[in-house]
C-alpha cells in the first residue's frame, strides 16, 4: 500500500520543461528542510512511476509529505492543467493536485481569490504555492500549541525552498 499525489501538466512541452528544471534544481527533503534524514520515498517521478493516478502528462511524488505537496502546488501554478470545480463554487479554471487518484485539490492563489470565503480557505496559497500548516483541531490546547511550534520552523524552510524555485524559474 501507499499513496501518491501528482499534477497533470498542460502539455508534453510543459511537462518536459518542468522535469528538466526540477532535475537541475530539486532539493531532497533532507536538504530543503535541513533534517539530515533522507525521505523514505524521495524524488519526483513522472507518468508510470506514480503509484496511483499517473498519466503521460503527470509529475508527482509517492508517499508525499508537506514539503512535497508544496512542490506540487508550486508546479501546478506554473505548468498545471486547469479546470473548474463547480461543486465547490470555483467557476474559473484553476490548477489542482491529484491526491491518490481519489480527489482533486484546487490550488487557488490568495491574490486572485481575495473573497474566497471560509469554504475555499483550505485551498488558498501564495504566489509560490505555499500554504502554512493548518491544525485540524480547535486551538488552545497543549497538543495544538506543540504542533504549531513544531511546524513553524518547517513552514519557514518550505517557504524559503519555494521562493528559491520561483526565483530560478523566473530567471531561466
Amino acid at each position: 500500500m501507499g499513496y501518491s499525489a501528482s499534477i497533470t501538466c498542460k502539455s508534453e512541452k510543459a511537462k518536459d520543461e518542468m522535469w528538466a528544471f526540477m532535475e537541475k534544481h530539486y532539493q531532497d527533503t533532507s536538504v530543503a528542510l535541513q533534517t539530515g534524514l533522507r525521505a523514505r520515498y524521495s524524488g519526483l517521478v513522472s507518468g508510470g512511476g506514480i503509484k496511483y493516478g499517473g498519466n503521460v502528462l503527470s509529475l508527482g511524488f509517492n508517499s508525499p509529505h508537506d514539503y512535497e505537496f508544496a512542490l506540487l502546488r508550486w508546479m501546478a501554478l506554473r505548468v498545471g492543467k486547469r479546470r473548474k470545480f463547480l461543486k465547490t463554487g470555483i467557476d474559473t479554471a484553476v490548477p489542482w493536485v491529484n491526491n491518490d487518484n481519489q480527489s482533486s485539490i484546487p490550488v487557488l492563489r490568495k491574490d486572485q481569490w481575495p473573497d474566497a470565503g471560509k469554504e475555499l480557505e483550505q485551498y488558498l496559497v501564495d504566489e509560490h504555492g505555499f500554504q502554512p500548516y493548518q491544525p485540524w483541531w480547535p486551538d488552545g490546547d497543549d497538543m495544538y500549541l506543540s504542533f504549531v511550534a513544531r511546524y513553524a520552523n518547517q513552514d519557514q524552510l518550505i517557504g524559503v525552498a519555494l521562493h528559491r524555485l520561483s526565483t530560478l524559474w523566473e530567471s531561466r
